[in-house]
């Protein structure tokens, strides 16, 4: 269902707006849409800085922004913490850009938010597993297209005025079609339309549209509108809802969506043009269609596209291309039509055949007038045939009265109801019409229809007791399944409609499925009216739709008009010419939970009985909702034609309608319901097994609304031989005729005790307040009067207790009549003015029952001893007690981590506790007129004017003597005995607020500023000064003590409002609770039973009295024997022997010898005690809804709280608990980066082109990014190795008990306050590659959660990818428990396919330390004093080239090119003494030769 809820949500945004309307039933209602934003993993890119936008229709909404991370924490409902795939929309190849985590509720009026119990969190991160999709959807979806051709529309009704027509033929010189239309088809939030075909009634557009969406797509329907083209405003002519689950098979040997070319049948309001069409909604696809409007010919096919097609991308929007089927203007006519004839079916001549058998409930408004009715099929359309030479006419045939004694209704019996006098004449009609053969698929349709009816049918006789839950279940969705095949969505021959008029103006109409009345020569394959008698209720449309205007017996037949010669057979002649004259007695006993039609809150019922021509009244009774009329109408000399059996098988329908009577005017309708009569024939005896007839409920509608239970049985006698009627006769009812013995209940005389307690909050009356009250109670025409309160506002309390009275009432419990509960004012003079009344429909809870005095038998067992032991061993493993609060207990009793101690209740005490209506109960007083409503859910509250405070006790006399000699019986108590007295009492109210959760946002930001307000009678506290700011779940931790006096001041209100800065403050919600009923409650309510009795701690006793006065309290107010306590740590309460220890340790350590514990026990089992045990509150939190009086019904958020009571009468108790919000405790995390290793190469050196990284490392704590902390750089690392010995510092406050940091700081510079965050306690560390002239370049990076992550590796080369992809396989560890870890962690990086891979590893030193511990022994960040860090040995190589350029020579060319450096130099040497020598050479020989 919420699925469902969801597709309409999204279907708003996509602009689907019909289909929210069709599936709320023309109903609006007003829904609150909770998204709960979490956090977001895996996002696309790199250092982004993410915001979440959520859009449903025109409404955004926006997070706050995340720096720097492409995992965001937000956590700013009923899909809880499911992973929402993100995908980019102008992108639809690129696949999954991310998942976000989030909660996701849509709220009605009286639904609630149910929260689940906290998860594993390991559970929740597997985000496979837990994939927001709608049920049956795959994970990865393909990308189709979805074709929608349209051809041709016939039969499109005028859309223009005649005088128009007049004006445009005056000017044009041509009388043109009065409609421009075209075809509007919506999908998955995109629109297509045809071309306009200007002045056409049958358009031909041969065109088709192209949607491009994911399959299997979200949205399940497509809406296809025939529109008529304006200048000023373009208007629908009709609509067709396209249901692509029921054109496919998603089987095995499934289809994809396909349809046609076919026929669809538009339908809407009526053909008769009018300038404001008051019913334009029909048209529009909203409701259900009066008239036939158009046809269009279409069909709808589906092709899956390959991801990979570079076509894809520039599909996305609508495309409007020709049909290459069949273009208009390359074909000819004959062409055209022959396609349409073959691709839609063979043209068939239809015989439709109708015969009006009766007409009665005509409405008296138009009697007087003469009356003629319309049927038709289809509308007046000409379509050409190649072969014949003229046109084939679409018949609209009128059937019209021309005789005026048939045309004139009669006044029927004893009521001004008309009817016409078809008795002896049976007007008949006939149409012959041309469609296309579809018949097949009718009769598919028809024969899954009968086998469903005859499953359901069956589903009752079939189920057993032990097995009726799955069964059932079982039958019912296959049922659902057979329904749903049954409906047939191509099919060409519209519906027929039949049409009651009165001086040419429709008044009434019924539409018919032409399936339903189609006939076939198999049994199997016919429409199941078809040759059938078969009552038809004209009702009209609009506002009063659900009145009937008149009630038709008709015959109707369709089929092929070769066929005809078989349109009679289910006719009989008898039912013309054989009469029969019978007897109907109809028993009107009661009725009860009738619909309140006065402003009293109550009506003046009387029933009005239909059958064939007669119709007969109850009387009318005066104010009541369970009216017992005890009534028998006879209505004689019923003429009914047809044979004896046809008549005793399937005799006409009752109609019975209960109106109220109104002084003026005329009755007012309540509601109406049917029955069919138990017939008996001249030769059956009047006798059992079926006579006389038993009395039966039968529900009464009020549209679609129930609007009370009526119970009567009904018999039709013919005349001969009738039974005379028996019963006793009243003198002083005169005419009236009760109900025979044989038929009415068998009485038996009960006394029926009432405990007058109180009136609570009874509201003005005239403007004028009650001050007087009295209560009267009646039952079957006894009752008795309460004793009257003298002054309301004084002591609203009743001074007389119980009072009783005597009554006739039926043996039969199901037969029981109403108890009516009045509430009078009295004033002066005598006058009485009522204040509220309350209907007890069911008396059963009230019956007395006597104890079982067999039930006292108990022993002994021993289950309970190895339960205790078990909690014992339990305890051992607790941790110290010094170090526990109020807090631990509750977030153990939350995660059940261990025993629980503390009962925290998902819902209102209340629900679990029956309302503590144990012995007193709250009826709640009614007042004005009930509002028509279809959700029957819905309490109507604002007719709800007080409430009496009392109880019932019901029994059969004599009563037995046992109980009466019973010690301490008194009798003016009666069965409410040992109650307490109602005087008025003061107490102590203490109430605890823990916490509020998923709040409403009352600001623009999407937050709200609240803060506690608590009120009980005139007292109010308000907490504004201590109101937490920008929080949806807030933390309060506060307690309040307000004294108070019940009953004067009883009534509760916690509210949690929005503090505003400028103006009034804004009431988010509020809860109220009836002190009064918990205080005297016998699950004594005034203070929870702790777990353990302990004498000092986080766990002390907080009652004032301690368990051995409790328990004996209660043995004694219930007359048991005990308690008696024995050795060896037994306790002995009404033959319950319970066990315990028997000592207990006080403050300095010592035990000491004590009774508590044991008393305890008992008390922890006293729903095991016979006759009076009761399950006691235990210690308890309870979450309450928050309610809005300006959003009724819808829940704006909840609050975890409880209330303690204490008597003002008895010792006071001691200091409220502290449950003051647990401070966070501050501590110190140091990381240490050594090394890294493997880091990918990301640059290429600038004179070698060598792959090489500058390495640096960041890190930062979830939430602290504008804290991020980064190493020094690593330069020209060739290998990926890094060498860092750099210390991250940061300080952060962390709550143990909910595993997360508190970081508190104002949102922006404008924030009046710090807002609180709470976020999981996760490092992050990221490695990068320093860039000097652009921006640097992520690398890759790693998440550690605090509380459980992975060991590191050892050793570089054991550190791998799979540390990541299999993080919940491995162990982990806690830095909490183990304070200091040293290891090797993988970084990674998603590559182009989205997958991850390794980008390097980190060797990281995590130590924890306490703030204390941190301040003892401080460190300096980096490499910086107090306690340095050595300076890494890096290689040579690391250092900054354009600082150093002599070293950058150095090492990027004398290393390099060393050698080849030297062997140029020696060449170079070489080549110079060469060139010396070959220079010096010449000279050196002249000087030898010349002997120089």
């Amino acid at each position: 269902m919420l699925y469902r809820l969801l597709a309409i949500v999204q279907q708003i945004k996509l602009g689907l707006v019909t289909d929210f309307y069709s599936f709320l039933s023309l109903n609006v209602i007003c829904l609150q849409i909770s998204v709960t934003v979490i956090e977001a993993r895996q996002l696309v890119g790199l250092n982004m800085d993410p915001v979440v936008c959520v859009e449903i229709g025109e409404d955004k909404k926006y997070t706050s922004m995340k720096e720097s991370t492409n995992c965001p924490y937000y956590n700013e409902h009923q899909f809880y913490h499911k992973w929402a795939m993100l995908s980019d929309p102008d992108d639809i190849t690129a696949g999954c850009k991310g998942y976000i985590k989030c909660d996701i509720a849509v709220v009605g009026k009286g639904d609630n938010i149910k929260t689940p119990h906290k998860a594993n969190e390991t559970d929740e991160d597997d985000i496979e597993g837990n994939l927001l999709l709608p049920e049956g959807v795959p994970s990865e979806r393909q990308w189709a297209r979805f074709y929608v051709k349209i051809y041709r529309a016939e039969g499109l009704p005028k859309m223009n005025t005649s005088i128009m027509a007049n004006v445009k033929k005056a000017f044009i010189g041509e009388n043109r079609d009065l409609v421009d239309p075209y075809v509007q088809v919506q999908f998955a939030g995109q629109k297509g339309k045809t071309s306009v075909q200007k002045s056409s009634y049958e358009p031909i557009w041969n065109e088709q549209i192209i949607f491009t969406e994911m399959f299997p797509p979200l949205c399940k329907r497509m809406k296809v509108q025939i529109r008529d083209s304006d200048k000023v405003n373009d208007v629908a002519i009709g609509t067709h809802f396209i249901d692509l689950r029921k054109i496919a098979n998603d089987g095995d040997k499934g289809f994809l969506p396909t349809m046609g070319p076919a026929w669809v049948n538009m339908y809407g309001s009526t053909r008769n043009y009018t300038l404001m069409d008051e019913h334009q909604d029909l048209n529009e696809g909203l409701g259900e269609g009066v008239s036939f409007r158009a046809r269009l010919l279409i069909s709808v096919a589906v092709e899956i596209l390959d991801t990979t097609s570079p076509e894809i991308m520039s599909s996305t929007e609508v495309q409007m291309d020709k049909s290459t089927q069949c273009n208009k203007k390359k074909r000819s006519f004959q062409r055209q039509f022959t396609f349409y004839m073959y691709a839609t079916g063979k043209l068939e001549e239809f015989f439709l055949f109708g015969s009006f058998l009766e007409a009665t409930m005509v409405d008296r408004k138009i009697g007087d007038k003469p009356i003629n009715f319309e049927v038709t099929i289809g509308e007046g359309l000409i379509y050409p045939i190649l072969t014949i030479n003229k046109y084939l006419q679409y018949c609209s045939i009128v059937l019209t009265c021309t005789d005026k004694e048939l045309s004139v209704p009669h006044r029927s019996v004893k009521w001004n109801y008309f009817h016409l006098p078809y008795f002896e004449k049976k007007p008949c009609i006939y149409i012959k019409s041309w469609w296309q053969d579809q018949r097949r698929r009718l009769y598919n349709s028809n024969i899954m229809d009968k086998i469903a009816d005859k499953l359901a049918k069956t589903i009752r006789s079939q189920v057993k007791r032990n097995t009726v839950r799955d069964k059932l279940k079982l039958a019912l969705n296959f049922l659902q399944r057979l329904r749903f095949l049954a409906d047939e969505p191509q099919h060409s021959i519209p519906d027929v409609f039949i049409w009651m008029m009165s001086n040419n103006k429709r008044i009434a109409y019924a539409r018919i499925p032409t399936k339903d009345i189609l006939f076939s020569i198999v049994d199997e394959e016919m429409g199941k009216d078809c040759g059938k008698v078969k009552a038809v209720f004209l009702r009209g449309f609009g506002p009063a739709g659900w009145t009937v205007q008149a009630k038709l017996e008709m015959y109707l037949w369709l089929g092929l008009n070769k066929q005809r010669k078989d349109f009679l057979s289910g006719l009989p002649l008898s039912l013309f010419l054989v009469k029969q004259v019978f007897q109907l007695r109809a028993h009107m006993y009661q009725a009860r939970s009738l619909f309140a039609a006065d402003t009293s809150g109550l009506s003046d019922p009387f029933a009005r009985v239909f059958f064939s021509t007669h119709s007969q009244v109850t009387e009318v009774l005066s104010e009541t909702l369970c009216p017992t009329w005890d009534q028998l109408l006879v209505f004689d000399n019923v003429e009914l034609y047809g044979e004896a059996t046809e008549l005793r098988d399937d005799p006409p329908i009752i109609v019975i309608e209960i109106y109220d009577q109104d002084t003026v005017g005329k009755a007012e309708y309540i509601g109406r319901t049917f029955a069919k009569p138990l017939t008996k024939m001249v030769d059956e005896h009047y006798g059992p097994p079926r006579f006389p007839p038993q009395l039966e409920y039968y529900q009464i509608y009020r549209g679609n609304c129930t609007a009370g239970e009526l119970l009567a049985a009904f018999e039709l006698l013919q005349v001969q031989h009738l039974p005379p009627i028996d019963g006793p006769t009243d003198v002083d009812r005169g005419p009236i005729l009760p109900v025979p013995l044989g038929i009415r209940p068998v009485l038996s005389r009960y006394r029926i005790e009432v405990l007058f307690w109180g009136l609570r909050d009874l509201k003005r009356i005239n403007l004028a307040q009650v001050d007087r009250p009295r209560v009267d109670i009646e039952c079957a025409g006894k009752g008795i009067q309460s004793a009257l309160i003298q002054n309301y506002k004084k002591n609203p309390n009743f001074s007389t207790l119980v009072k009783w009275f005597e009554v006739d009432l039926p043996e039969n419990e199901l037969l029981h009549p109403p108890l009516n509960i009045r509430v009078v004012d009295c004033r002066a003079f005598g006058r009485y003015t009522l204040v509220g009344s309350h209907a007890v429909t069911s008396l059963r809870k009230f019956i007395y029952i006597p104890p079982d005095k067999r039930s006292n038998n108990w022993a002994n067992t021993d289950k309970k001893k190895k339960k205790k032991k078990k909690g014992e061993e339990i305890e051992d493993e607790e941790p110290d007690e010094s170090m526990l609060d109020w807090w631990s207990k509750y977030f153990a009793s939350i995660e059940t981590m261990m025993e629980v101690r503390d009962c925290v209740y998902n819902k209102e005490l209340e629900t679990e506790f029956d309302h503590f209506e144990d012995w007193l109960h709250t009826f709640n007083l009614y007042r004005g007129k009930a509002i028509d409503d279809d959700d029957q859910n819905i309490v109507d509250d604002d007719r709800i004017v007080g409430r009496f405070k009392g109880s019932l006790c019901m029994y059969k006399l004599p009563l037995s003597d046992e109980i009466t000699r019973d010690v301490g019986f008194d009798p003016n108590m009666g069965m409410f005995q040992s109650i307490p007295h109602n005087d008025p009492i003061n107490v102590l109210v203490r109430v605890y607020v823990i916490r509020a959760t998923d709040l409403h946002p009352a600001d623009i930001n999407g937050k709200a500023d609240p803060y506690v307000v608590i009120k009980l009678g005139k007292s109010e506290i308000k907490d504004k000064e201590n109101y937490i700011s920008k929080q949806l779940n807030p933390v309060f931790g506060k307690s309040f003590d307000i004294e108070a006096t019940f009953p004067m001041e009883s009534m509760l209100t916690v509210s949690v409002y929005d503090w505003d800065l400028v103006g009034t403050d804004d009431l988010i919600g509020e809860t109220k609770i009836d002190l009064e009923n918990r205080y005297y409650s016998k699950h004594r309510a005034t203070c929870g039973i702790a777990s353990n009795y302990s004498l000092h701690g986080y766990n002390v006793w907080r009652d004032p009295q301690k368990p051995t006065q409790i328990l004996a309290k209660l043995c004694k107010e219930g007359k048991l024997d005990g308690p008696h306590y024995g050795p060896g740590g037994k306790v002995k309460v009404a033959n319950r022997i319970f066990l315990g220890p028997t000592d207990i340790e006080d403050e300095n350590g010592l035990k000491k010898q004590t009774e508590e514990h044991l008393a305890l026990t008992a008390l922890k089992h006293w729903e095991e005690i016979p006759r009076v045990g009761c399950k006691l509150i235990p210690e308890h939190v309870e979450t309450r809804p928050l309610l809005n009086p300006d959003k009724p019904g819808i829940e704006q958020g909840r609050l975890e709280m409880w209330v303690d009571m204490f008597p003002m009468d008895v010792p006071s108790p001691g200091p409220a608990i502290d449950i003051s919000p647990r401070k966070p405790k501050s501590f110190e995390l140091r990381v240490i980066i050594w090394n890294t290793d493997d880091v990918i190469l990301e640059d290429d050196a600038f004179m070698t082109g060598e792959k090489m990284s500058d390495i640096y490392v960041r890190g930062w704590l979830k939430g602290q990014q504008e804290d991020k902390q980064d190493t020094d750089v690593h330069y020209h690392s060739l290998t990926g190795e890094g060498n860092f010995n750099w210390r991250f510092v940061f300080p952060f406050d962390y709550l143990m008990a909910e595993e997360k940091i508190v970081i508190s700081k104002k949102e922006s510079l404008f924030s009046w306050d710090e807002t609180e965050y709470k976020i999981p306690a996760r490092l992050t560390m990221q490695v990068w590659d320093a860039d000097h002239f652009s921006a640097d370049d992520f690398l890759g990076a790693i998440e550690l959660d605090l509380n459980r992550f992975p060991r590191g590796a050892k050793t570089a080369k054991q550190c791998s990818i799979d540390m990541v992809l299999n993080e919940q396989e491995l162990p982990t560890i806690s830095i909490f428990k183990q304070k200091r870890v040293k290891g090797w962690w993988p970084f990674v990086a998603r590559d182009e396919n989205d997958d991850l891979e390794l980008t390097g590893k980190v060797e990281a030193e995590l130590h924890l330390m306490t703030a204390e511990e941190a301040e003892k022994s401080p460190v300096g960040l980096g490499r910086n004093e107090p306690d340095p860090l050595e300076k890494p040995n890096r290689p040579d190589t690391t250092f900054l080239w354009f600082l150093s350029p002599l070293k950058a020579i150095r090492y990027l060319v004398c290393n390099r090119y060393k050698w080849l450096i030297i062997k140029i130099v020696l060449a170079l040497l070489l080549l110079i003494m060469v060139g010396l020598f070959l220079y010096s050479m010449p000279g050196y020989l002249v000087k030898k030769l010349l002997g120089a």
